[in-house]
């Protein structure tokens, strides 16, 4: 049963609703809930997607980055943004692991703060140094520069609800850099990155998979060179 707490914001929310004059929705799922969950007029619900700095984020030259962290030639799988409790980093440690004899080339590179990093930082074994690397968190103009860097990159959240309405800001920069996406987002999320073509959805959860997909790109150039260019155009067309 909903909490008193809970009932009280969301009856708050249905008030604000039904008596705005208009509504922006990032995402057409949060659009449909708005309308079907508080009874608003769908002529006053507008779709607004969120846009990215598609000057800012562009594909570019790594080697700089590479250079300074030392990570040479490596193929370079990147989660960059929030290290919180929704997004499930340890999917990647463990699908990083499980790599490490298969492709010991594959280096999985962290960056960012949040709620679990220090977590991740204590559960981090010694051996995993061997390939991964956890950075500290960048300003938001450091980041163009390591998705430079990257071969790919990686949009985790965990298999709630909640998040299958979500694009998460991370997605669009990843592809306006021209970088590949792996990702395990549904819903809206899965779909966007299926229309623009600029990457691939893995099932939640499964750690297995997402070592499956970083195999697979990382094995088919022409395939990452694909999605780096669709990515790219899609962006441009929507931003």
């Amino acid at each position: 049963e909903r909490s008193v707490p809970f009932k009280a914001l969301r009856a708050s929310s249905k008030f604000l609703y039904r008596r705005a004059d208009a509504i922006v929705a990032v995402t057409p799922s949060i659009r449909e809930r708005i309308v079907s969950h508080y009874g608003v007029p769908g002529e006053r619900v507008t779709v607004i997607p969120a846009a990215v700095d598609t000057e800012m984020f562009r594909p570019g030259d790594g080697g700089a980055v590479r250079a300074a962290l030392g990570i040479g030639g490596r193929f370079v799988v990147s989660y960059v943004g929030t290290l919180g409790v929704a997004h499930g980093v340890d999917l990647a440690i463990t699908a990083a692991r499980r790599l490490r004899q298969q492709a010991p080339d594959v280096l999985l590179l962290l960056a960012g703060g949040g709620a679990e990093r220090k977590q991740i930082e204590k559960e981090l074994r010694p051996d995993d140094q061997a390939n991964v690397l956890l950075l500290p968190p960048r300003p938001h103009s450091g980041i163009p520069g390591i998705l430079a860097a990257s071969d790919i990159c990686l949009v985790l959240l965990r298999d709630e609800p909640v998040f299958r309405t979500a694009v998460p800001t991370k997605m669009l920069e990843y592809l306006a850099s021209g970088r590949p996406v792996i990702s395990n987002v549904q819903g809206d999320a899965a779909h966007l990155l299926e229309q623009s073509g600029g990457g691939m959805t893995v099932r939640p959860g499964d750690s297995d998979a997402l070592a499956d997909a970083m195999l697979k790109l990382k094995s088919d150039a022409a395939l990452r060179t694909e999605m780096a260019q669709k990515g790219r155009q899609y962006v441009e067309l929507h931003s």
